[in-house]
């Protein structure tokens, strides 16, 4: 909730500046300029969204290889342990 200012005011000019001020403030925030700013954030979310997707994509994917990679390196490490043993028999 807004406070009520309540400095006296100095003089005529002072107080026209109080009020141009504050119907200034009110200007910038019409309808047409919210509308515009949430059209502006709209459009962000939705890059983000699109990025946000993709990064997931890229993850999933590094995933999926290093998966793939562990698996590998265990089928080898296994291969390399029975050599060994098959070595020192």
């Amino acid at each position: 909730m807004a406070e009520i200012d309540t400095r006296p005011l100095e003089s005529v000019q002072s107080a026209l500046n109080l009020f141009e001020q504050r119907s200034d403030h009110s200007r910038f925030s019409s309808p047409d300029r919210n509308g515009q700013e949430i059209d502006v954030v709209t459009k962000e979310l939705a890059t983000c969204k699109l990025q946000l997707e993709a990064k997931e994509s890229e993850s999933k994917q590094a995933n999926m290889k290093l998966e793939a990679m562990r698996k590998s390196m265990q089928e080898l490490s296994e291969k390399y342990d029975r050599a060994c043993l098959d070595a020192h028999r």
